[in-house]
């Protein structure tokens, strides 16, 4: 009886973590000014309505990453901008 619940309880655990896994996805994107065409770095791009975000890197491009599925809007904060 010990044995099928110690595998049942491994194989639960197992599948919850795949199941998991395909929860969240991601958005990245790249952050230029559109005059000029140079990148912006150092711009926070912000989730709106959620504690999710990422600074963009020196060729502006960005990654937030386990962002949950649904529409969401996206805050772009920069000094300057």
């Amino acid at each position: 009886m010990l044995k099928i619940t110690v595998k049942y309880l491994f194989f639960h655990t197992l599948l919850s973590c795949f199941l998991y896994a395909g929860n969240t996805g991601k958005i990245s994107g790249y952050i230029h000014n559109l005059e000029t065409g140079e990148p912006l770095p150092g711009i926070n791009v912000l989730v709106s309505g959620t504690d999710l975000g990422a600074a963009s890197d020196y060729e502006g491009y960005f990654v937030i990453l386990f962002v949950p599925p649904g529409n969401f809007e996206l805050v772009a904060q920069g000094i300057g901008y």
